[in-house]
This record gives structure tokens, sequence and C-alpha cells, in this order.
């Protein structure tokens, strides 16, 4: 499934799609930058 920025924050707000933690600085364009760890 591919899903531009705008129907990620709307699967994100409605909770069809969950990120913990979330912020909103992982939001782009073209999809979430995934971290892993804290540096």
């Amino acid at each position: 499934m591919i899903l531009s920025d705008f129907d990620l924050r709307a699967y994100l707000e409605s909770g069809r799609l969950r990120v913990i933690p979330f912020s909103d600085e992982i939001i782009r364009e073209n999809g979430l930058d995934l971290r892993i760890g804290s540096k």
C-alpha cells in the first residue's frame, strides 16, 4: 500500500495506523522516517 503524507496523517488520526512513539517530524511527502534508537 502506498499512502501520501495527507493519507498517512488521516490514517494516524483515525487510528488505522499507529506509530509509537509518534512525532510530526517523521512524516515526509513520500513516507515515514522511522528510527531505531534515540541517537
